[in-house]
């Protein structure tokens, strides 16, 4: 129901109230007029037709009856058609009639002598003209605050299904992430065990390719977990100014001993201008050029050339481009490059290749992540390239080289027991024996360390509290305790606040990462466990302990 009355009036009222009205029938026809209408436009009488002395001056409203009685309650103008006086007013419909209820725009006084009008022409009707020209902006008004508040309400039901779903989608990547690791855990850290056990090459051989099968499961699951996390919003980019001269030297690093098997010759062409950088995440521009380097390598011919070439700047952007001498891409498989597990038919005509069919679609989600660009050209025979386009700036290069060390066995190191009071002790918060009893075999390789375990978090608490250990190992998922209250309480009791604690878990989610080290882990180890990481916390746990001894 209209929260405005209806306004019933008679035709002696109108007239009154209205003196420059009219009134026409269903063909449009004079019925009815104002007597001061009738003194500015004598051809308006009763009996004529209204096209005859008024012209509507509406050019999208076709002057019908039909049309005037559904824009009765907008604002209209009429134009005498032989004194060229606008009337402005607007439709009612009474009975059978259409009125037009409104009033002259005259130039000043001279128009009214001119006419014979007086005031009382027009007083009369002023504060009823005043009021329907209010209703109508307020039924406007009103009409256009329900639709923008519906529109909000609809926008804000799509934001809460797709919070829902984005939060759901995370608790199921955080929920696989985590009982996918933890097999993976035992599968790859106990056959490097395996390899590290001097077995007959046979056996050794076995090992190996469980090894391999498990890293590539691994790799696997890290992709799908990776475009995941992108889709999902999950993944933060931080861009800074990023001297791609080092980055794509340490690139070329790591893809040399690969290159190096099959004398492919690696060759860097950087940017003219040396304090040319890209606006990029450290971090994801480096996974994604070290993927395209890869296959660059892997889809290569033997011999062959891969070559980094550095452009820009232009139109505001730096181009990176990675290119191959391998057989090139035909075609009509080139739009398929970016699909998830599409291999272009690899399986089968390179068996020896391997890959999960991933590298590509996640490349390209992080380069869009980065309000990037990338793009392919191939022609078979010669080769491919593949090429990253970047936001750029110019300014010195601040670098930053990352410290790398692997000591799978510390130089001098005595492998005897030394004496208890100079071991470190390691505490080990976990309650998956299989876990447990791997982390037990790697610290055999580290005579000099003593570790102690708990499978409970309030039993970890206890043992960190009385034994003080040099270092705490804490596994988030327990059975009474989970880790980060764990972590909360070892922080904030001063007996156990300055001890380093290592979060050691499947749970790789970037959030629940950030979040722990926020809390105050020294750092944070993810399933399966890099063995050879793992040793270097322990030298380094080690050492400090030496020192402090001495």
């Amino acid at each position: 129901m209209s929260q405005y009355p209806s306004i019933v009036l008679s035709g002696d009222q109108i007239t009154e109230l209205f003196p420059f009205h009219f009134a026409v029938d269903a063909d449009l026809a004079i019925v009815q007029i104002g007597p001061s209408l009738a003194k500015i436009e004598p051809a308006a009488r009763t009996g004529s037709r209204l096209a005859a002395c008024l012209e509507l001056t509406r050019p999208e409203i076709t002057c019908s009856h039909e049309a005037l009685r559904e824009h009765q309650n907008e604002i209209l103008l009429f134009t005498s058609k032989s004194r060229g006086i606008q009337l402005r007013g607007q439709m009612l419909e009474v009975g059978e009639r259409l009125f037009f209820l409104g009033s002259p725009w005259l130039a000043g006084p001279t128009a009214l002598k001119e006419f014979g009008l007086t005031l009382n022409d027009f007083a009369a009707h002023d504060a009823t003209v005043d009021m329907l020209q209010v209703m109508q902006a307020e039924k406007m008004a009103l009409a256009e605050s329900r639709q923008l508040i519906e529109k909000l309400r609809h926008k804000q039901e799509l934001v809460n299904v797709s919070d829902r779903a984005n939060r759901a989608k995370s608790e199921f990547l955080s929920r696989m992430s985590h009982e996918l690791r933890t097999p993976l855990n035992g599968i790859i850290g106990f056959s490097k065990l395996l390899e590290m056990a001097g077995l007959p090459d046979r056996e050794a051989g076995n090992v190996r390719r469980i090894h391999k099968a498990g890293n590539h499961l691994l790799g696997l699951i890290n992709d799908v977990l990776d475009i995941s996390r992108v889709e999902a919003g999950e993944i933060s980019i931080y861009s800074e100014g990023i001297g791609l001269g080092e980055l794509i030297a340490e690139v070329a690093g790591m893809v040399e001993p690969m290159a190096r098997e099959r004398r492919i010759a690696i060759r860097i062409d950087g940017p003219g201008d040396p304090q040319l950088r890209a606006l990029a995440d450290r971090q994801r521009l480096r996974q994604t050029l070290l993927n395209l380097a890869s296959n660059g390598i892997k889809y290569n011919r033997d011999e062959g050339i891969l070559s980094f070439t550095v452009s820009g700047p232009h139109r505001g952007r730096v181009r990176i481009e990675v290119r191959d001498t391998g057989p090139g891409i035909p075609e009509e498989k080139q739009s398929r490059l970016f699909t998830p597990f599409d291999r272009l038919d690899a399986e089968r005509e390179h068996t020896t290749i391997e890959g999960t069919g991933l590298g590509l679609a996640l490349s390209k989600k992080l380069v869009e992540a980065m309000d990037g660009e990338i793009f392919v050209t191939s022609k078979v025979g010669e080769g491919t390239v593949f090429a990253v386009e970047l936001g750029c700036t110019e300014g010195p290069v601040h670098l930053r080289r990352e410290q790398l060390a692997t000591l799978p066995q510390p130089p001098g190191a005595d492998k005897s027991a030394p004496e208890e009071s100079a071991r470190p002790t390691i505490l080990y918060i976990e309650d998956n024996p299989d876990n447990l009893a791997l982390v037990e075999q790697i610290v055999e390789h580290r005579p000099q360390v003593r570790l102690i375990s708990a499978i409970q978090g309030g039993q970890g608490l206890d043992l960190a509290r009385q034994h003080r250990p040099d270092l705490v190992f804490l596994d988030f998922h327990l059975p009474d305790i989970n880790g980060d209250e764990v972590l909360r309480r070892l922080k904030t009791d001063k007996r156990t606040r300055a001890i380093p604690v290592y979060m050691l878990s499947a749970d790789a989610m970037t959030d629940q990462i950030k979040r722990l080290k926020e809390l105050g882990a020294a750092d944070y180890l993810t399933k399966p466990l890099d063995i050879e990481k793992f040793l270097v916390v322990l030298d380094e746990a080690a050492a400090k302990a030496e020192g402090r001894e001495g």
